[in-house]
């Protein structure tokens, strides 16, 4: 069900139509192309903070961390506890891999999103992008570190 983003309009809310019920289909391939050209959007990560991620629907929460995690917008002290529970209670493990790589990405690198993402790493769908924020882990300096958050953030 690939579909070619380039002829896909480019007003934010509708883009972000589509890939909502493209992320509900399971297209993956439509969302991972769509997702860079709204994700810097403050009002759309207020919303896949605190709408996508905590729905019901499984592909709706995989779309709201993913979303997150491409996002260059701060998240809020709301936002990142909301994404820690997700990252340790959610039922499915993809979406508690994807919150710890949301976290991760916004320089939150406590303990627990160090082991979430060393859980990703034994999961052979997300061991290479797992393996990808261990090693910027271990490359970062320990200096910059500050009660789990990046001191430059």
């Amino acid at each position: 069900m690939f579909r070619e983003f380039r002829s896909y309009p480019d007003e934010p809310v509708i883009i972000l139509d589509g890939l909502i019920k493209a992320a509900k289909g399971g297209d993956w391939d439509f969302v991972n192309q769509g997702i860079p050209k709204i994700c810097n959007e403050p009002q759309f990560v207020e919303w896949a903070a605190s709408y996508a991620i905590n729905h019901e629907d499984l592909n709706l929460r995989l779309f709201g961390v993913n979303f997150i995690e491409k996002s260059e917008c701060n998240l809020n002290q709301e936002q990142i506890k909301s994404l820690k529970s997700l990252m340790k209670k959610d039922n499915y493990s993809h979406v508690r891999h994807g919150a710890g790589f949301a976290l991760f990405k916004h320089n939150v690198c406590s303990r627990d999103v160090i082991q979430a993402i060393k859980g990703a790493a034994k999961n052979s769908e997300t061991r290479e992008k797992a393996q990808g924020f261990l090693d910027e882990f271990r490359n970062r300096p320990r200096k910059f570190f500050i009660f789990g958050r990046d001191a430059g953030n």
